[in-house]
């Protein structure tokens, strides 16, 4: 991967932290059922409907692709994309690549 995330690590180096590399993310809402994950990894980022539906889910269909993330939520993020079971979350640089 050029910017943004390793794959194996999925953090930034200092390169790519000191040059401003944006963050942002990728849900395969294919594969995602709504285990709720990364709701307790990042909370600021994912949540749930009443309904116990992944609320990116709300307008989205395929593959939901956020805008660009707070810095600081970067590690909660990180441990998100480890943490969901259908692996459906992937971290992107700042130009949508992984």
């Amino acid at each position: 991967m050029a910017t943004g995330w390793s794959s194996s690590a999925r953090t930034t180096t200092d390169e790519q932290a000191s040059a401003g590399v944006g963050m942002k993310i990728a849900v395969d809402l294919t594969k995602c059922q709504n285990h709720g994950q990364c709701t307790h990894s990042a909370p600021g980022v994912f949540t749930l409907t009443e309904d116990g539906q992944l609320a990116v889910r709300l307008g989205a269909t395929g593959e939901f692709r956020s805008g660009e993330l707070d810095e600081a939520l970067r590690g909660e993020v990180e441990e998100a994309i480890d943490m969901c079971p259908m692996q459906a979350i992937r971290g992107l640089d700042d130009e949508g690549r992984e």
